[in-house]
């Protein structure tokens, strides 16, 4: 009796539900009525103003930017309530926060970008066309119009940034902390059980980890853009390097022996999707200095005297030797640059790769270079005092004067030229 008294007693509610329900709708339908009304006299408005044919295209692009907003707020609702185990209140307040923020952009945006307080140990990211600041006092983001959607206090000693689309991963090189943030807050953390040696965030929010064990000298963890640890890779030589591809399918993990009294460098790659390792490939005597994708199934090996170019598989594609000891490099989108020194001498060569591998341009360069980043069309060098930028069609050479205590230079999609100090972030004009 009692189970038949609570199903009528949902049975009422649902009928109630649903009288409301058509209630409401009729005084929508009213109200709908009473604004297509309004509206056809706003439109012979219009007709009497312009064409009749762009006032009907304008009429309709308003009903149609109507439909677009009532299917977004419908798509989230449902979102929210099937999949609650994955997506939270935070995740949609934050989206919201985001499109926002993007529909208050604006053209202006001021020049110098600064920091709470000079700071030191400081690490520097290209984060969501914007900044992103680590350092021993604070993390600090700002958009690509210098607001500031986050500052919080920290106490890195050595602290590295790595960036996604959507996330900024912060570690403490040498310290067991990592951390992730969107651009408001942190969205996970977790403290290893022994220090991280580096790390490294692919475009999709997948990313890799090196520490160690009791037992091995190297430990690769990889996670998904869930933040969920998948699995691990031990080795008993030191990685120097991991990297995920730009979809976050292969990771590639650059190590090196020297208990033989001869540098071993090692390169493995590790298919998440079958979770094993596809591909390794052994060599002596030579010197690494690091690796990274260049495209999904493509990887560079930079040692002090050469570049090699390996395929998933492990095989060399590509292998050009160097013209002077490497010292330098940047990595983008559409390839890598790389500095070289031939002996005690000032003097330098500056030389860039597309994303195939090939030797597209070389030219020399005086004075130490601080730092180097690469667009398509320019490669910059941040010297002693100066900025310099070479045309990679031309080699034409623009120098800006700049202040001398540039610690780091970032180059963004759109073009635009950023120099990092200790106190402050400048964007730099070559007109």
């Amino acid at each position: 009796m009692k189970n038949d008294k609570k199903s009528d007693d949902i049975s009422l509610l649902g009928k109630i539900f649903l009288f409301f329900h058509s209630v409401w709708g009729k005084i929508k339908s009213i109200k709908l009525v009473e604004r297509v009304k309004n509206r056809q006299k706003e439109l012979a408005h219009y007709e009497g103003l312009s064409s009749p044919r762009e006032a009907r295209i304008s009429y309709g692009f308003g009903i149609a930017k109507v439909i677009c907003a009532t299917a977004l707020a419908v798509v989230l609702l449902i979102s929210v309530l099937l999949g609650g185990n994955i997506i939270s209140y935070e995740n949609v307040y934050y989206m919201v926060k985001d499109i926002g923020y993007i529909h208050s952009y604006t053209e202006t945006r001021p020049e110098t970008l600064n920091f709470s307080e000079p700071v030191s140990n400081q690490n520097f990211g290209i984060f969501k066309g914007g900044l992103a600041v680590a350092s021993d006092s604070e993390v600090k983001f700002f958009t690509s119009t210098g607001r500031v959607t986050m500052t919080q206090g920290s106490d890195y000693t050595n602290p590295k940034i790595t960036c996604s689309d959507g996330n900024a991963l912060i570690y403490d090189q040498g310290r067991k902390l990592l951390t992730v943030y969107n651009s408001f807050i942190e969205v996970y953390a977790e403290e290893l059980e022994y220090p991280i040696s580096s790390a490294h965030m692919c475009d999709n929010g997948s990313f890799v980890v090196v520490t160690k064990s009791r037992k091995y000298n190297s430990v690769v963890r990889i996670y998904d853009n869930d933040f969920t640890f998948e699995m691990e890779y031990s080795k008993n030589d030191y990685v120097l390097s991991a990297r995920m591809s730009k979809d976050g399918r292969y990771v590639s993990v650059l190590s090196i022996d020297t208990e033989s009294g001869e540098s071993k460098v090692s390169l493995n790659v590790i298919d998440r999707k079958r979770q094993e390792v596809c591909a390794s490939v052994g060599t002596n005597g030579v010197m690494p200095y690091s690796c990274e994708f260049i495209s999904n199934d493509t990887m560079v090996v930079l040692c002090q005297d050469r570049v090699c170019i390996y395929n998933v598989n492990g095989d060399l594609k590509k292998e050009t030797f160097l013209s002077g000891t490497l010292t330098r490099a940047s990595f983008s989108d559409y390839g890598f640059a790389v500095i070289l020194r031939k002996g005690g001498g000032s003097e330098g060569t500056v030389s860039v790769f597309d994303d195939s591998g090939k030797n597209i341009f070389f030219t020399s360069v005086a004075g130490d270079v601080i730092d180097i980043a690469l667009t398509e069309s320019n490669v910059y060098l941040l010297l002693d005092g100066a900025v310099l930028r070479i045309d990679l069609k031309t080699g034409h050479q623009t120098k800006v004067g700049f202040q001398n205590d540039g610690v780091r230079i970032l180059a963004f999609e759109t073009g635009e030229v950023m120099v990092c100090t200790p106190a402050s972030a400048h964007y730099l004009s070559f007109d």
